[in-house]
């Protein structure tokens, strides 16, 4: 259906098992959509995917989404998207830890997790979390930060340690304020963090149903029906893969070549920095991050030696296109290479980026492959 009234509409008289949701709609914002679908009792629970060409992937899981999509979307991200949904609603059945000391939640908890055909085993300590993990084995982790014995932070680095867990989801829910550092050292280890407030428990239960069936999940081919469905569905949204990632091409290069080279990467969104963090220090280079565009300012004045910068279009404040403008009219940077990476598709908006003093622009999610070529190309001058 092309239009949020059918939707509301379908839900009157049916009960689908999940609903992929395009924000941008003639009728009515999907905002408003995920809205009205988590106030409708038999249709709360049933999981939202949501597509958007905006980077709002926290807005998205704060009004309850399963799963946020970024355009454009290729058809490996539908065939993705297809398969999740599949194994979300194959009814396996999964086993969760919970460390939290709360025993008033643990009631909670285990009420809302018992439903959707998941086993919740609690502790109260990090010590009773590592004594249950030795023993026992468990799909997913929940963990508070503050627990009797000491830092949660401290017992997700153990946790991480241990060889059968090292890449077992890990769900960190708390009611901690989190400065950007902590949730910058929390994100190494967690794969989701989820604050203690308003819609907390059904962000919880969606985020530990995603992660659980990644991890025990039927691994079977989609339906050949459902597949032609889902492809139907986001056909308009496909379609936007036709726009060109970048401003030119660029020949295959040697990793090697990258080594040793100064990135200033430039983002809001601290997990983002993180990954890229992981993935371009992987690759030898030395990576200064910062969160916003005013801060790059500042950090390339007072330091001369770098030699690309990775720029954030969408950040309050001050953007990615005023801060490359701002970058170019500064001394000595009119050729230092800007590679701008944007969540938008459209040719006028990668036009934007160019105006801006981007060298090249590079959707999100990110092309690991084609961001090394593109880095190559530009530091190397081929």
């Amino acid at each position: 259906m092309h239009n949020g009234t059918d939707a509301l509409t379908y839900l009157d008289h049916y009960l689908p098992q999940a609903i992929i949701l395009d924000v941008s709609l003639p009728d009515m914002p999907g905002w408003e959509i995920i809205k009205k679908i988590k106030s409708i009792p038999d249709a709360a629970n049933v999981p939202v995917h949501v597509v958007s060409a905006m980077p709002e992937k926290r807005h998205a899981e704060t009004l309850g989404a399963r799963d946020f999509i970024e355009k454009p979307v290729s058809q490996n991200d539908v065939e993705e998207l297809l398969m999740r949904i599949k194994e979300e609603i194959s009814g396996l059945f999964s086993r969760v830890l919970i460390v939290e000391d709360s025993v008033e939640l643990h009631e909670v908890i285990a009420e809302q997790f018992a439903g959707r055909g998941m086993d919740a085993a609690f502790v109260e300590t990090g010590a009773e979390a590592l004594a249950r993990l030795a023993g026992d084995s468990f799909d997913c982790m929940i963990v508070d930060l503050k627990l009797p014995d000491g830092d949660g932070l401290e017992l997700l680095k153990k946790i991480r340690a241990l060889p059968d867990y090292a890449a077992r989801p890990i769900i960190v829910f708390t009611a901690e304020e989190l400065t950007p550092e902590r949730e910058f050292e929390i994100s190494k280890y967690a794969d989701r963090v989820i604050i203690k407030s308003n819609r907390a428990m059904e962000r919880l239960l969606d985020a530990t149903l995603m992660f659980v069936r990644s991890v025990s999940g039927d691994t079977g081919v989609v339906a050949e029906e459902s597949q032609a469905a889902g492809e139907s569905a986001l056909q308009d949204v496909a379609a936007s893969k036709t726009v060109p990632q970048t401003a030119r091409d660029y020949a295959e290069a040697d990793d090697a070549v990258l080594s040793g080279h100064k990135v200033l990467l430039v983002d809001d969104d601290i997990r983002n920095i993180y990954s890229m963090s992981a993935i371009l220090e992987d690759l030898g280079m030395e990576v200064v991050p910062v969160m916003s565009g005013a801060e790059s300012l500042e950090k390339l004045a007072e330091e001369q030696d770098f030699n690309l910068v990775l720029m954030d279009i969408m950040m309050p404040e001050m953007d990615g296109y005023e801060a490359m403008r701002r970058i170019r009219a500064m001394q000595g940077m009119s050729a230092m290479p800007i590679i701008a990476l944007t969540a938008k598709a459209m040719k006028e908006d990668r036009q934007l980026c160019i105006d801006a003093g981007a060298s090249d622009y590079l959707s999100k999610p990110v092309d690991v492959d084609l961001l090394k070529k593109m880095m190559a190309g530009w530091l190397t001058g081929s």
